[in-house]
């Protein structure tokens, strides 16, 4: 009979730190293509049976495990670690243009990617196109995150009787008897995405467009597709911006149209509308 070995912590590890740097890799690139949040949840969007939420999860539990178990690793080799950084540091001074460098690529890369600068802009603008690719403008929310109002709530942002979305949710056989109810959680208790659960609450009745506000991500999206949402015609939403001395195309981007002319997307994109 082979003796007990004592369980390995220094393999335990950096087997895991290797696994949670695979698990953060997986998420990372997922998260960089998901649809924004207001479509994500409002359609319960999913990719390989998890919702975006599930994803994000897991992405932040990973990178608490990483650090943690980085820790342990770092604890179980401090001593290993102690003379690897002296030899490093005695290589630095023999190297200090190297040093100087690698700083400097480093605080450029932090400094080009916080202020959008291409190529770094490019590339996060590249991640917020494919996040819009997921979304088509009819199914969007009424107003952003509409998931998290209550009946009575989006009935007053959409102009139509609480008690009447109640009557419809019940007539489709979906149990709903207060308005004051979340429609997440209604949806949720009807094995249902909130944006069908709200297609059948207003059955056939005609919502208005609820006030344009934020939280509706305009600033990711092209003066095409916001004609598109608002079934505005796409010359006429170019008309009303030239206008006020905005001379665009429908393939501008909202947020670059409002930088350059000291608007905000929301100004943008009421002038589209015509609010």
């Amino acid at each position: 009979m082979k003796p007990h070995r004592p369980f390995a912590w220094r393999p335990f590890s950096t087997i895991t730190i290797v696994l949670s740097f695979l698990v953060l890799s997986v998420t990372g690139i997922v998260l960089y293509v998901t649809p924004p949040g207001r479509f994500a949840n409002w359609s319960e969007w999913r990719f390989i049976g998890l919702t975006k939420d599930q994803w994000q999860s897991i992405h932040t539990i990973f990178a608490f495990t990483f650090i943690v178990i980085a820790a342990i690793h770092l604890y179980f080799n401090w001593r290993a670690l102690i003379a690897y950084l002296r030899t490093r540091a005695q290589d630095s001074l023999k190297n200090g243009r190297e040093m100087g460098m690698a700083l400097t690529v480093v605080l450029a890369l932090a400094i080009l990617t916080g202020y959008r600068i291409a190529p770094f802009g490019t590339i996060m603008d590249f991640g917020e196109t494919l996040k819009n690719s997921w979304v088509e403008a009819k199914s969007e929310p009424p107003v952003p995150h509409a998931e998290l109002l209550s009946v009575a709530q989006l009935a007053q942002r959409v102009q139509l009787e609480p008690q009447r979305l109640i009557e419809n949710l019940t007539a489709s056989g979906i149990r709903a008897s207060d308005t004051a109810e979340v429609f997440a959680d209604i949806a949720q208790r009807a094995g249902l995405s909130p944006q069908e659960t709200y297609q059948k609450a207003i059955g056939a009745e005609r919502p208005k467009r609820a006030p344009i506000a934020e939280g509706g991500g305009f600033g990711r999206k092209t003066i095409g597709q916001i004609c598109e949402q608002y079934d505005v015609k796409v010359d006429e939403g170019v008309k009303r911006l030239a206008a006020i001395g905005i001379a665009t195309t429908e393939n501008g981007n909202i947020r670059e149209v409002a930088l350059a002319h000291g608007k905000t997307p929301i100004d943008i994109v009421k002038t589209i509308v015509g609010e």
